[in-house]
């Protein structure tokens, strides 16, 4: 699957007025490296686990495989990519292509991975330091307003998320 992948990328490259949009948004998520930025979450999701049982390294990896194949990250990266078409034009895409091929391109690239491990650490740390506010939040809004049921908040939550 990667020798495809990397395949459609480099005849994409070499000639990128025959790509498809798909094939271009496939091609940057490739090029922005996301499987790595992707096993970032994972090592992250699987801490607690690895921490809370004996294991060997071997069935760690185990683990690891089993709950990439769980979470069936493939799909979820096909999904990602409906991002880069529903949002960017083929000609912004052909642009981002080019851009991920410069020295800075590159760069930021390589530091994704790094980045989201930073972003998730940062994001926990941030969580802990206002989750005490926001259950004293949470407070004062049980007490001063009803609540709906949990259909009608589904209900509710659905319809301003948009979906």
């Amino acid at each position: 699957m990667k020798k495809i992948i990397l395949f459609l990328a480099l005849a994409m490259f070499i000639s990128p007025a025959y790509a498809s949009k798909e094939e271009k948004a496939a091609s940057l998520m490739k090029l922005m490296n996301v499987e790595a930025t992707l096993n970032v979450g994972y090592n992250q999701a699987l801490i607690p686990l690895s921490c809370q049982f004996i294991m060997t390294p071997t069935e760690e990896a185990t683990l690891r495989t089993d709950f990439i194949k769980a979470v069936d990250a493939e799909s979820f990266v096909k999904e990602l990519s409906q991002f880069w078409l529903q949002n960017f034009t083929e000609q912004e895409l052909d642009d981002m292509l080019k851009f991920y091929q410069t020295p800075a391109g590159k760069k930021s690239i390589a530091l994704m991975p790094e980045y989201t491990k930073y972003m998730l650490t940062e994001q926990k740390k941030w969580g802990e330091k206002v989750m005490p506010k926001m259950i004293e939040l949470g407070n004062r809004i049980s007490e001063k307003y009803q609540q709906r049921s949990s259909a009608e908040a589904a209900a509710c939550i659905k319809q301003k998320q948009g979906q």
